[in-house]
This record gives C-alpha cells, sequence and structure tokens, in this order.
C-alpha cells in the first residue's frame, strides 16, 4: 500500500485514513503493531512556522469522525497524543520506518479506523511557499 498526503496552500490538515467495513475490527491481541514506512519532506519545507508538521498524530477509534451509525461498538478513541511520533532532522528526504505498538491502550477495543494526521492539525496561518508532503509505503499490521 503506497499513500501521498499532501498540505498544500488551501488546505492545512492532511490526513491518511485506514478503515475497515463497521462489522469488522482490527485483530490487536494478535497484530499488536502497526508498522509503516514515511518519507517527510525537506528542514526547509518544516521550519518556523511550520515546524509542527514535522509530527505524525495518530488516533484510533471505532468511527470516522462522529458518525455513530458507523460503528456497532460505539465509539472508543484513543490516541498517544500529537508530540509521540515526531521525525527527527535526520530522518527527514529519507524513507522512515514508523512502529506503532497497538495493544499498549487498544487490546480490549473493537477499533476499525486509523487516522494518520500530519502535524496535529496545528492552529496557525497556513501559506507556506511549497507544499508539504509525506509519502507512506508498506503499511502493514505485524505480530512483533
Amino acid at each position: 500500500m503506497l499513500g501521498r498526503c499532501r498540505l498544500a496552500k488551501d488546505n492545512k490538515n492532511g490526513t491518511l485514513v485506514i478503515q475497515i467495513p463497521k462489522e469488522y475490527e482490527f485483530d490487536i491481541k494478535q497484530y499488536k503493531y502497526l508498522k509503516f514506512k514515511v518519507y517527510a519532506p525537506a528542514k526547509e519545507v518544516l521550519s518556523g512556522t511550520y515546524a509542527p508538521y514535522q509530527r505524525l498524530w495518530l488516533r484510533i477509534m471505532n468511527n470516522l469522525w462522529a458518525f455513530g451509525s458507523e460503528s456497532s461498538f460505539g465509539q472508543q478513541y484513543w490516541e498517544y497524543g500529537k508530540d509521540a511520533f515526531p521525525i527527527s532532522d535526520a530522518n527527514l528526504q529519507k524513507w522512515t520506518d514508523i512502529s506503532v505498538n497497538l495493544s499498549e491502550q487498544g487490546a480490549d477495543k473493537h477499533n476499525r479506523v486509523i487516522v494518520i494526521n500530519i502535524g496535529g492539525e496545528p492552529s496557525l496561518t497556513f501559506a507556506p511557499e511549497k507544499d508539504i508532503t509525506y509519502y507512506f509505503a508498506n503499511i502493514r499490521f505485524s505480530k512483533n
């Protein structure tokens, strides 16, 4: 699986969504990790006002946003916090492995949606000189 998230001048919140049908849930007890590769832009694109975009914010839930009819289990939302997955300067402009332990908080939940947000939705005036583009690849669930 390969995805691209682009924040252009008219859209300051880029989000990649992984969602399965409402009748299903992720098997977090068996597949404890979400793993993927991410390619982030150059430091000059992520400096100054746009420094908050040098992080990923993962939110795990049962239904996308507030559509209650999309889950048989209600909403069981949890997250790691906006600063839990920063991308270091050394890992910019190259493919970097990310591993997320879903079992820490989600083992007893019926989650079926994972939202990966670039930057944590910072409140700022958004008019970058260049688009902020992230690439995602090899998204998978893993036992270890």
